[in-house]
C-alpha cells in the first residue's frame, strides 16, 4: 500500500506540472527587456538644502536630479501597466527619495493602512531596497505606501522599537495622474564603511489594482542579489557614519487583579545600544522586561514532533540573522536572563555575532558566537559555537557550514556540526549531525537532493531540532514550479514534489514518504492550494536509542481556500486536513475571518477543531484599535483548555517616553495587570576618529 501511494503521488506530480508547463508556454511574451540590473546605474544628487518630505515633490534639487525609470516585471518578463520614475539625493545626514506613481485610474489607488511600520496589506506602495555595503548581502528595505504610512525591513534583523531602529520619515501624495512620495532615510540608520561612495540599490512598486510588482533592477524570476543596481556618486563625510548610542529605561509595576495590594512587584532595567561607526552593533541588557511583548499562539494540527514557535522579543530580535539557523541555536529555549549582552555586524569580508545570557536566580548561562566569511557575492564559510551552562546540563555545539551558489543556476551546501553534552552524574556524550544539498534552479523551476547523518548522541539544547532525527540518515529528492501569469484569470501557480528515505543506525526504515502540494491564486483575489503525503512512519520508543516495533503507513492529506476582498475591507477562508498518523485517523477543520470596517479598526477570528486521540479546540479573537497616531488598544481572547485574556493599550506620551497598560489572564491565573513606562536617555554621536 506504501508504494503504490508513492507511485499514484509521482504520477498526479507529473500531470500537474505537464499541465501548468503548457501553460507557461502559452503565457503571454516577454516584452522588451531592459538592461541587466548590474548595468543600472543612477547617480545620486547633492542636496544644498533638505527637501521637505510632503510628498509634493516641489523643491528644487527634485528637478536638477538624475532620473531612475523603466521600472520592469520580473515575474512575466514585461513592462508594468503603469510606469514609476525615482529621483534620489543625499547630504551629510540622510538620503532623500521621491517617487512619482502613474496610473491609469488613480481612483482606484488603494491606502488604508495608518499604523507605523504594521504590514502594508495590499495597499499601494513604494521600497528603496539598500545595500550600503555593496556585497549582495546586507539589504535594508524603507516601505512608504499611496497613504504616507512607513514600515521597514532592517539588514540583519531589527527589533521593533523606535528607539533601537530609530527613525526615518515619509510622506505621499495623491495626484491626477497617480500619486507621489518621498523618503527621508538617516545614514545613522545605515550602516555603512566610512569612504563608502557606492551603494547598491533597488526600487520597487506595487501596484493593488493590477497586483504587479515591479522594479528598477531585474533580478529575475530567480531573485537574484548581483543583478541589483548601484546608487553613484556619493561623498560622505566621516560625521555621516558617526556610532550612535541609545540607552533605554524602563519602570515597571504589576499586581494580581484581584486581591488587593497583595503580590504588588517593582521592577526597572536598562538597556543599553551602541552603533558604531565600523557598522558594529552592541547591546547590553540588564533585567528586561517582556510584558508588553505578544506570544505566538501555536496551532492544533497533528505533528509528530514539535511545533516551531518564533520569538519576538527585542533583544533576541535585534541581529537575530547574526547568529545562524535555528538547528543550533533557537532563541525560545532561554526562557529568561538577568544579564544579557550581544554584538553584531560586518567587519570587512566578515560577519561577526557574539551573544551571552546569565541568570542569577536559576544559574543559567548561555552563549553564541559566529563568524561569517564572504567568498565571492554568493558563497561564504561560517563557523558557530553555541553553549548553556544549567544546574543538570552542560552543552556545546560547534558548527562549520560552507554554502552558495557556484554558478548562476547551480547552489551547494554542506555542514557538519558537533555536540558535546553531560550533567554532573553522567559522563558527557559526543554526537555529530552532518548535511549536503545540491540545487538547480531555473526561471520557474527548481530541483535538488539532499543527504544527512545524525548521532544517536546528538543533541543541541538551545536548537531546534526535530526529536526524531537523532540516530538516522536520509536522503531525498525535490523539485518544483511556480510562475506568474500577467494577464490571465491565473495570478500566480506553483507546485512542488518531495521524495525522502530515512533509516535508523541500527538498521531500520524510520521514514519513507512522498510529498506534492500545489496552489494557485486567481485574478478574483482567491488563493487555493491542496496538498497530500504518503509513505511509512517509525515513531521514537520511550529510551534513548530505542524506536517502536511498528511500521505504519501515513498519509494526510490538506485543502485550503482563502479570499481578500480588493477593496481590503475583510477576508475569509478554512484550511481542512485529514489522513492517518500511527494507524490513527486524524482530521482538523481551521476557519478564519478577518474584517477592518475602518483604517484605524481591525479584526480577526479563527477556530479550529482538531481530533486525533481526542477532540480539541481553539478560539482566538484579537482585534486592534488605532486611536490615532499616538495611542493604540488591542486585545486577544483565546480558548483552549480554559479562556485567557490579554488587552494592552500604548500611549507616547513625547518622543522618547511610551506608556503601556497591559492585562493578562490564563486557565491558572486569575489575572493580572502591569504598567510599564520605557523612555530613552538623548541619543548621542561619535564621529569617527
Amino acid at each position: 500500500m506504501m508504494r503504490l501511494g508513492i507511485v499514484v503521488t509521482r504520477v498526479c506530480a507529473l500531470v500537474l506540472l505537464t499541465a501548468l508547463w503548457s501553460a507557461e508556454l502559452c503565457a503571454e511574451p516577454a516584452g522588451s527587456r531592459p538592461p541587466p540590473g548590474r548595468t543600472r546605474a543612477v547617480a545620486a544628487a547633492r542636496a544644498a538644502t533638505p527637501p521637505k518630505i510632503d510628498g509634493l515633490l516641489t523643491d528644487e534639487v527634485w528637478k536638477t536630479a538624475q532620473v531612475a525609470e523603466g521600472f520592469w516585471v520580473s515575474d512575466t518578463q514585461r513592462p508594468p501597466a503603469d510606469q514609476t520614475s525615482v529621483v534620489i539625493a543625499y547630504d551629510d545626514t540622510a538620503l532623500y527619495l521621491a517617487f512619482t506613481c502613474f496610473d491609469a485610474r488613480p481612483d482606484l489607488v488603494r491606502a488604508v493602512q495608518l499604523t507605523r511600520d504594521a504590514s502594508p496589506g495590499r495597499d499601494d506602495r513604494v521600497t528603496v531596497e539598500l545595500d550600503p555595503h555593496h556585497n549582495h548581502r546586507a539589504v535594508s528595505r524603507f516601505t512608504v505606501t499611496a497613504r504616507g504610512t512607513p514600515s521597514d525591513v532592517m539588514a540583519g534583523g531589527r527589533a521593533r522599537n523606535r528607539q533601537w531602529k530609530g527613525a526615518w520619515s515619509a510622506a505621499a501624495r495623491r495626484t491626477p495622474f497617480g500619486w507621489t512620495a518621498e523618503m527621508a532615510i538617516p545614514l545613522a540608520l545605515l550602516e555603512f564603511a566610512p569612504d563608502a561612495d557606492t551603494f547598491g540599490l533597488n526600487l520597487v512598486r506595487y501596484q493593488n489594482r493590477t497586483a504587479e510588482w515591479s522594479e528598477w533592477a531585474d533580478l529575475t524570476p530567480q531573485r537574484l542579489p548581483e543583478e541589483a543596481g548601484h546608487l553613484t556618486g556619493l561623498h560622505l563625510s566621516d560625521a555621516s557614519a558617526a556610532g550612535r548610542l541609545t540607552a533605554m529605561q524602563y519602570l515597571a509595576s504589576g499586581m494580581p487583579a484581584v486581591g488587593g495590594g497583595a503580590g504588588r512587584e517593582m521592577g526597572t532595567g536598562v538597556d543599553l545600544r551602541y552603533q558604531s561607526s565600523r557598522g558594529v552593533t552592541s547591546i547590553v541588557s540588564t533585567r528586561p522586561d517582556f510584558s508588553a511583548i505578544d506570544a505566538d499562539v501555536p496551532g492544533l494540527a497533528y505533528s509528530h514532533t514539535e511545533k516551531f514557535v518564533s520569538d519576538r522579543r527585542p533583544f533576541f530580535q535585534e541581529g537575530g540573522a547574526f547568529f545562524g539557523d535555528r538547528e543550533v541555536f533557537h532563541s525560545g529555549r532561554i526562557e529568561a536572563f538577568e544579564v544579557g549582552a550581544k554584538a553584531f555586524g560586518r567587519l570587512d569580508d566578515y560577519e561577526v555575532g557574539v551573544l551571552a545570557t546569565t541568570d542569577n536566580t536559576t544559574g543559567r548561562a548561555d552563549f553564541v558566537g559566529r563568524v561569517v566569511r564572504d567568498i565571492g557575492s554568493t558563497f561564504n564559510v561560517s563557523a558557530t559555537l553555541v553553549g548553556t551552562r544549567q544546574e543538570s546540563l552542560v552543552n556545546d555545539v560547534m558548527q562549520v557550514r560552507a554554502g552558495g551558489r557556484v554558478t548562476r543556476h547551480l547552489r551547494i551546501e554542506g555542514n557538519v556540526a558537533r555536540t558535546v553534552s553531560g550533567g554532573s552524574a553522567e559522563p558527557p556524550a559526543e554526537g555529530t549531525r552532518q548535511r549536503a544539498e545540491v540545487a538547480y534552479q531555473r526561471a520557474h523551476w527548481y530541483s535538488g537532493g539532499w543527504a544527512d547523518r545524525t548521532g544517536e548522541a546528538y543533541f543541541a539544547a538551545d536548537g531546534f531540532l526535530p526529536a526524531d532525527l537523532p540516530g538516522t540518515a536520509g536522503r531525498g529528492a525535490y523539485g518544483g514550479y511556480n510562475r506568474a501569469f500577467g494577464g490571465h484569470w491565473v495570478r500566480r501557480a506553483d507546485a512542488s514534489l518531495s521524495v525522502q528515505v530515512r533509516d535508523t543506525t541500527t538498521g531500520l526504515r524510520q521514514r519513507e514518504t512522498a510529498t506534492l502540494y500545489a496552489g494557485a491564486e486567481t485574478t478574483s483575489n482567491i488563493q487555493v492550494n491542496a496538498g497530500m503525503s504518503m509513505g511509512a512512519y517509525r515513531a521514537r520508543g520511550d529510551e534513548a536509542g530505542q524506536w517502536r516495533d511498528a511500521l505504519h503507513d501515513d498519509r494526510s492529506f490538506l485543502t485550503s481556500a482563502f479570499y481578500n476582498s480588493p477593496g481590503g475591507q475583510f477576508g475569509y477562508g478554512a484550511l481542512v486536513s485529514w489522513g492517518e498518523a500511527g494507524a490513527q485517523s486524524y482530521d482538523s477543520v481551521a476557519p478564519t475571518l478577518w474584517v477592518a470596517p475602518n483604517p484605524r479598526v481591525s479584526f480577526s477570528y479563527s477556530f479550529e477543531r482538531a481530533n486525533y486521540d481526542e477532540v480539541r479546540h481553539q478560539h482566538v479573537l484579537s482585534g486592534t484599535w488605532d486611536i490615532d497616531g499616538a495611542q493604540s488598544l488591542a486585545a486577544r481572547w483565546v480558548d483552549q483548555d480554559g479562556g485567557y485574556y490579554r488587552l494592552s493599550y500604548r500611549r507616547t506620551l513625547k518622543r522618547s517616553l511610551d506608556a503601556f497598560g497591559v492585562y493578562t489572564s490564563d486557565p491558572y491565573d486569575p489575572g493580572r495587570f502591569d504598567v510599564k513606562f520605557v523612555w530613552a536617555l538623548s541619543p548621542t554621536q561619535t564621529r569617527k576618529k
